[in-house]
Parts: structure tokens; sequence; C-alpha cells
């Protein structure tokens, strides 16, 4: 076996030498000695330009290789950049809001390192958004805008779009939910970032100023059960538009367009957000020696309550009709939605998709409730449309499964069919 050869120093291990077939020495012997003879100076000439272009070919394909093999390979905490190699949040702050992505040009993504940093800045530039007060929500009420208007030469924030809705609310308040998790449950990964979503201290005053926001906007409209139509988030003025930063706030009033309906489309989005929101409250209460994270979980929990003693009176299409509204009206806004008869629906619009419809109706099934509603065990019949004879949550498909609801039970639909246990249902077991 022959010894390794002893490298100079700086060799990189990684780069491979090139051996050559010896039935092509000859031939390579012959170029050589071509290449010997006297050349006139324009054949030196294009021989100069030819072995540039030659040495840039290959010490690119060098690169290239080599990179390749990192890329594929770089597997071991070991191999981890250095510290100094990873752009860092100061350098971020110093190029701007969204121009630190270039620093990553040629980065190792597979260094955790890497990855760290590059969420760190991500989310400190994105901050500059979402947990911008009088950017992505209003400083006084707490409600999100539906979005601000940007310069088009500057980018600049110019003018809010303050008509909000339902659909907004729940992904702030999911962010809200997320920065405040235990590290028991985020993880450590996710421990680390969750100060650059939101400070405790700011996430804590962000959901007081709501709760207390949606706690007045429910005394004065208890028709809406709890839920929200779309809203001005500072307020509207005499004529119906709502109030913008230079009008002074007032209460959370419904758009001209929505002052007596509202969409189970986003309001099945903002139910589920709030259930964890009440979720990591509840767990972070118990470490919290103040008792303000306690109150916010109390506050919280009862506009959940209210929610879930509502969702089917106000959404839920009747007895026998296998649908849930879409869109819902009601009658006197006065009226408290406890009355399942304030609210009504005129139209066929009701929930057939997979995300934003399913929510709504897995939220009702899940935890609404159905008392008003009769048995919940009248299921013999194994055709397309009687096995499931309450509201359909997704239209059925001939390829794929989907869900039906069924007067407050799940059951699984396959190939235009319904089945599920007489004795046990997805509701019960997750409540047991």
């Amino acid at each position: 076996m022959a010894s390794r050869r002893q490298e100079p120093e700086g060799h990189d291990a990684n780069m491979q030498l090139v051996t050559v077939d010896p039935s092509k020495a000859s031939a390579l012997q012959g170029i050589a000695e071509e290449l010997k003879r006297p050349k006139s100076r324009t054949a030196k000439a294009w021989i100069a330009v030819g072995a540039a272009m030659g040495l840039a070919f290959v010490v690119a394909t060098a690169f290239a290789a080599v990179g390749l093999e990192h890329w594929f390979h770089h597997e071991h905490p070991s191999d981890a950049s250095p510290e100094s190699d990873v752009p860092s949040l100061a350098t971020q702050w110093n190029e701007g809001c969204c121009r630190f992505a270039p620093l990553y040009n040629g980065s190792n993504w597979r260094d955790p390192q890497i990855q760290r940093s590059f969420v760190e800045n991500a989310l400190a530039a994105e901050r500059h958004f979402f947990a911008a007060p009088s950017i992505a929500f209003d400083a006084e009420t707490g409600m999100t805008y539906d979005g601000r208007d940007l310069d088009i030469e500057t980018l600049e924030p110019t003018t809010i779009r303050p008509a909000s809705a339902p659909s907004k609310e729940s992904i702030q308040l999911s962010l809200l939910a997320l920065s405040l998790q235990t590290t028991e449950e985020a993880g450590e990964w996710l421990a680390h970032f969750q100060p650059l979503v939101y400070s405790q201290k700011e996430a804590l005053d962000l959901l007081e100023k709501k709760v207390s926001t949606m706690e007045d906007f429910d005394r004065r409209y208890p028709a809406f059960g709890g839920f929200l139509p779309w809203f001005c988030a500072r307020g509207a003025l005499e004529d119906g538009r709502c109030r913008g930063l230079n009008d002074p706030a007032g209460g959370l009033e419904p758009t001209y367009d929505f002052h007596d309906s509202m969409p189970g489309l986003d309001n099945g989005q903002m139910a589920w957000a709030i259930v964890a929101l009440v979720h990591v409250l509840k767990k972070k209460a118990t470490a919290d020696s103040t008792g303000r994270i306690s109150s916010l979980a109390e506050r919280w929990e009862q506009r959940l309550l209210r929610m879930q003693a509502t969702a089917v009176n106000l959404f839920y299409n009747g007895n026998g009709s296998g649908t849930v509204r879409a869109l819902t009206w009601l009658r006197n806004r006065s009226v408290d939605a406890t009355d399942p008869t304030n609210s009504w629906t005129y139209s066929s619009y009701v929930l057939d998709d997979a995300f934003e419809g399913e929510m709504m109706g897995l939220f009702m099934d899940l935890l609404g409730n159905w008392s008003g509603y009769g048995s919940t065990k009248r299921l013999k019949s194994k055709q397309q449309h009687s096995t499931c004879p309450a509201a359909r949550i997704l239209q059925s498909r001939k390829d794929f499964g989907s869900l039906r609801m069924s007067n407050g039970r799940l059951c699984r639909c396959r190939t235009w069919r319904c089945h599920m246990s007489e004795s046990s249902s997805l509701t019960e077991n997750l409540r047991g």
C-alpha cells in the first residue's frame, strides 16, 4: 500500500487530485512537446487567452465541487461556522430593514448558527410591521388594521386601512400566544426567538387592550355573541366611515357593510387562535406571582366561553339544513346571541372549504353548545346525505376523504359515504 503523500501546509483535504489514465500519457506528452515549440505572437496570445479561460473553468469547477460536497455532507456540529462568520443582529440594524439577506450569500444553511442568525434577522426586520403600534394595529384599542399603504417610491408607510376582520385578529393572537409559551412547551430552539416576536410586556399590554375592546363591543352589541364582524379598529364616524389616525379613537364598530352580519369564515380562525391563547395564558399563570397573567387568562377564557355558548345558534343553519352559514345576519343587534331566533341567513353561501370553513365547523362540533338541537345519536343510514344529516363542513369528493358534521358530532366521509361508530365520537374521545 503506497504511503500517503505529505500535503503542504494549508492544503484542503476536501480537494481531490486528478489522476491521469496511463493509456492517454503518450497523447498528453505530444501536446506538451507541441506547447514547447516557439509560437508566433498571435498564437501565443490565443494560447494565453485559452489558458486563462481554462484556468478559470478549472477554478470555478473546483469551488463548485467543494461547495456541493460541503452542502451534501456537512452534518456534524463540529463543522459549524465560527461565531465570527455568522451575521449578527447588530449587522442587520446597521444595514437597515430588509437589507441583511445578501450577507448570507454562500452560507451553509445546514449550520444551526446560520439558521438561528437568519431567523433572528428576519424577525427583527418583520417586527417593524407586526409588532409596531399604529402600523399593524391600533395603539389605543389594540385591534389590528387591515394593512398599511406604502409610498410607491420610498416604501414608507402612509395611510392606514383601519377596517379589519377576525381573520387579522387570528394572526396576531396566534403570534401573541406563541411569544408567551413556556419554555417547556415552546422548546429551547423556539424559546430563543420568543422575545423577538413580542416581549412579555408587549404581549400582555396588547392583550389587555384587545380584551377590553372586545368586552366593550360585546356589551354594546350582544347579538354578535363574542364573535366579530368586519370592524373599524378605531371606531366609526357618523357617516359610517372608519376613523383614521387623525380622528380620536372610539369604541369598536362594525363596518357599514357588516353592521348587522358577520362571517363564519374569519371567525373560525379567530376562535381557534383564542383557544390557543387561553391554553398558553393558563399555563403561564401558574408561575405568575403578580396576578396579571391570571387575570388576563380569566378574561380571555370568558371570551372563549361566550363564543362556545353562541357559535351553534349563530352559524348553524338549522335542523335538517346540513349546512353552516358562511355569513349570518342579525335581526336585532341588541338581542343576545343565546336567542337562536335572532340570527338567520337568506343566501345559499355556506361553508364548504378546507380551511376557514373547516375551522368554524370543528369549533362548533368540538366546543359548541348543541343542547337545543335534539339528539346526536340518530345516525343509521349509510347513504351520502342522510348519514351526516347536519352541517356539512367539507364537500365530499370522490377521490379523497373529507369531514362532515352531524349535529355536533364528527364523522369521516370517504367516496361519497360517511361512517362512524354508534357508541363513540371524536368529540367524546377528545373530551374524555
